[in-house]
């Protein structure tokens, strides 16, 4: 993930349309992006992000500066395949790709 800029975008709208409007709004902004999120709104913010921004890469991190703190590095695709692999206790900090991250990387080479 870019590390050079990052938007911290805070918690998403609750409800499924002003977050999909919210997450659209986002889905050109170049550098890595910052979520907090709940853990009973989890599955359904996965499953909009990967709707509205497509496969970018994603690390979940629960329970930060904790006993029991947690990361999950993958994809949007394959969590949304997977989302038993997470547990749903605690909150939750999604960081996930910007819109130009993957093609970047390969225009660079």
């Amino acid at each position: 993930l870019d590390t050079k800029s990052f938007t911290f975008a805070g918690f998403l709208p609750k409800r499924g349309k002003h977050r999909i409007e919210e997450l659209k709004r986002l889905s050109q902004v170049t550098g890595t992006l910052l979520f907090y999120e709940a853990p009973h709104r989890l599955q359904e913010v996965l499953q909009d992000m990967y709707e509205v921004f497509g496969n970018r890469s994603i690390t979940v991190a629960r329970e930060l500066t904790k006993k029991f703190e947690t990361f999950v590095r993958t994809d949007l695709e394959s969590l949304v395949k997977d989302l038993e692999q997470l547990t749903y206790k605690g909150e939750f900090v999604l960081i996930v790709g910007g819109a130009d991250t993957v093609e970047s990387d390969t225009s660079e080479v």
